[in-house]
């Protein structure tokens, strides 16, 4: 079925509490809990759900904060999907921008959901960070054709974590680990949710001709090109 996506939602946990009834004949039970959102985790401000309220952050100036460690569930799309009532429909979501300081040595990695798992496939995404002082830089970059791409914090510093939809389009998983944890085979999330992570079912972006650049695009948003 074409245009189907699934999103990870802030990851909710439920704690339910069940009491036995007493006395005869009762055999009823009382159910209270409490509904929280886990912490360090995050939602793109703009995904493709329709219900949800959409915020951009396609530029320096619109840049989500995020925490540092984060899991964050994403959208991004190349082009527009065409589908009705997609909120995406009928324009492109291809960057997501977000802003938080890292610590040098730390993994930043992305993992794209609707990726097939082969190289050379589409969606393609890319990852990249500049830093807060000089967003027409990038200090980081990986642009390969996997499901995931893997970038090294260099230092200590207040950086821009860009997502660019190089073609295609997918939700996508997010991932800052924390220092401690940023090595070896821990840089990439799993490749299948864990129990506990809420995925929201959505019914149902290679640059601008003439913009070689993603370095180019995104530094005219911020006005320095």
């Amino acid at each position: 079925m074409n245009g189907r996506h699934w999103i990870v939602a802030p990851l909710l946990v439920l704690l339910l509490t069940a009491c036995g009834g007493g006395g005869s004949g009762s055999s009823g039970y009382t159910v209270s809990g409490t509904l929280s959102s886990a912490a360090g985790t995050a939602i793109d401000s703009d995904t493709n759900d329709p219900f949800a309220t959409t915020v951009g952050n396609d530029s320096p100036a619109t840049a989500q904060e995020i925490p540092n460690p984060v899991l964050l569930g994403g959208f991004a799309t190349k082009e527009a999907t065409g589908q009705a009532g997609d909120v995406f429909a009928t324009q492109p979501d291809e960057w997501d921008a977000f802003r938080t300081p890292l610590t040098g040595g730390q993994t930043v990695s992305l993992t794209i959901a609707d990726h097939p798992g082969g190289n050379f496939a589409t969606p393609d995404f890319d990852l990249y960070l500049a830093t807060v002082a000089d967003p027409e830089t990038w200090v980081a970059t990986s642009t390969g054709e996997t499901r995931t791409e893997t970038v090294t914090v260099p230092s200590d510093d207040e950086y821009y974590v860009v997502v660019h939809a190089f073609a295609g389009a997918s939700n996508y998983l997010l991932n800052i680990l924390p220092p401690a944890t940023s090595s070896g085979a821990a840089t990439s999330p799993p490749t299948e949710f864990v129990p506990g992570e809420i995925l929201v079912r959505l019914e149902d972006t290679m640059l601008p001709l003439g913009m070689a650049d993603p370095l180019a695009h995104f530094a005219a948003q911020a006005g320095l090109r």
